[in-house]
């Protein structure tokens, strides 16, 4: 699955990294998996976190089925020459990039990757069942809302992703909705707080 959202840099054979795909993400990041059995995506595409984007394999140089999958960071955006896929030109060139230990985000963005976004306050009210760092973690919590029947969004601002339920003018409204969920079984509180539109 693709890392973080992004556009396909290449798709294909990666020589030693067997069928790899590398995605390019903002502020230069490069994410690279390999040794896939199959691709599903092609070089150009646009990818959301999440998507799938191959099936793990054993080809290239390759001991046993696993995916490969670093990160790089980019001294300046590159594209790819498909042709010359090894050469001083190349994106594959080592001094073009800086590696990136991508332990730190196995389960959450790399840096930079979603605009800074400041809470705004607007007339509606609503209830909020939680807040994550990680975007999957909030996707994960929303869907969860949603299969119990409650009308449920996410908010982007202030570095979290905010799962909240509702837009109600008035207060009483709010109230009425928390009382649901909390019988559902989610810690809640009210708030007008708002900010960027998260699809998922």
């Amino acid at each position: 699955m693709a890392h973080s959202d992004g556009t396909v840099l290449y798709a294909g054979n990666g020589d030693g990294y067997g069928n790899a795909v590398w995605i390019s993400h903002n502020d230069n990041y490069v994410t690279g998996y390999g040794h896939m059995r199959e691709l599903r995506v092609k070089t150009g595409d646009v990818v959301k976190r999440g998507d799938v984007i191959g099936v793990v394999g054993n080809t290239g140089h390759s001991t046993g089925i696993h995916l490969h999958f670093e990160a790089r960071k980019y001294k300046k955006p590159y594209t790819v020459n498909a042709s010359d896929f090894w050469g001083a030109n190349s994106f594959m060139n080592t001094s073009k990039f800086d590696w990136v230990d991508p332990t730190p985000y196995i389960n959450a963005d790399l840096p930079n990757q979603t605009p800074k976004v400041e809470a705004s306050t607007d007339k509606y009210y609503r209830v909020q069942v939680g807040a994550f760092e990680n975007k999957a973690y909030a996707v994960n919590m929303a869907r969860d809302v949603r299969s119990k029947g409650f009308d449920v969004i996410i908010k982007y601002y202030e570095g979290n992703y905010h799962v909240q339920v509702g837009a109600y003018e008035a207060y009483w409204r709010a109230v009425a909705m928390k009382a649901r969920l909390i019988a559902a079984g989610y810690k809640t509180f009210i708030t007008n707080k708002t900010g960027q539109d998260i699809a998922f």
